[in-house]
């Protein structure tokens, strides 16, 4: 399984082919790590629901899930706009 270090690293030399500068870096992956421990906080109320209800932390994960998607879809269509 890769690590989040793995992933951030993945990420940034896709967004960064050549390099970033170092401020950069450090505030990027700043950025990086806390939206992978908000997610994480989202995931644990996603588990504390399971405990009462599958059904309920099904559509809480599915809502979690189609958020990520939307945004990340809404990013891409500005960023091909600007192109």
């Amino acid at each position: 399984m890769k690590t989040l270090q793995d992933r951030w690293r993945e990420y940034r030399d896709a967004v960064y082919p050549n390099g970033v500068p170092a401020q950069q870096n450090l505030e990027c992956h700043q950025a990086f790590m806390a939206g992978a421990l908000s997610f994480n906080q989202a995931t644990d109320e996603v588990a504390a629901i399971a405990e009462k209800s599958e059904d309920q932390a099904m559509a809480a994960l599915a809502k979690l899930k189609n958020e990520v998607w939307e945004i990340n879809a809404h990013r891409a269509h500005v960023a091909k706009a600007r192109n």
